[in-house]
């Protein structure tokens, strides 16, 4: 009996441990917003280390992709979830690695990583420049 109690005690945190999920960035649109400069809202339990936004070549999951922005985050600050990007301006805090392209009637995505885990959301560009989530391009 007491083996067994020893084996629970050294085993149950190595199982909890293996289960637990890092928390998600939850990324989001401001309603109504348009191009040139939509504004996405990223909250976390940590500012996102890398941010990228990308523009779908093709529909499949898997499918290729330009990268139109991407940010990082500078080692020499300290930045507070929850952030808002405006797509385009650099925020406080980031450089951006590669300036941003000018966002056509295209499906994107954007892609937040924080230290241990990461999101993305697809969102889509129609001709009048309206944002919104979705795969596919009106």
């Amino acid at each position: 009996m007491r083996t067994r109690s020893l084996l629970a005690l050294c085993v149950t945190p190595a199982v909890i441990a293996t289960c637990a999920r890092y928390p998600t960035p939850d990324i989001t649109i401001t309603e109504g917003s348009r191009t040139p400069a939509p504004v996405f809202h990223i909250d976390g339990p940590e500012a996102p280390r890398i941010i990228t936004f990308e523009r779908r070549r093709d529909a499949t999951a898997g499918g290729s992709s330009d990268t139109t922005w991407h940010l990082l985050r500078r080692n020499d600050t300290t930045i507070t979830a929850p952030l808002r990007l405006t797509y385009g301006i650099v925020p406080d805090g980031y450089r951006a690695v590669q300036p941003a392209d000018s966002l056509d009637a295209a499906t994107y995505r954007i892609h937040a990583k924080l230290s241990h885990a990461g999101s993305a959301l697809f969102f889509t560009v129609a001709a009048d420049g309206t944002v919104n989530v979705g795969r596919a391009a009106q």
